[in-house]
């Protein structure tokens, strides 16, 4: 399927995020959920989700 129907979330929650918004150095992870099991997190992520984990300020 396109790009147009994985959703970019942040720390679990959806928005209106891009990934040139985020910088690299504050990620702890990146997790990628692929197919048809991304859809419990709504109809934009139909094809898959890229979930950008934040770092914990220390």
């Amino acid at each position: 399927m396109d790009g147009k129907y994985t959703q970019i979330i942040r720390n679990g929650f959806p928005g209106g995020l891009g990934l040139l918004q985020v910088a690299p150095l504050n990620l702890k992870q990146v997790e990628v959920i692929k197919g048809s099991s991304s859809t419990l997190y709504g109809g934009g992520a139909i094809a898959g989700l890229v979930n950008l984990v934040s770092k914990i300020p220390t």
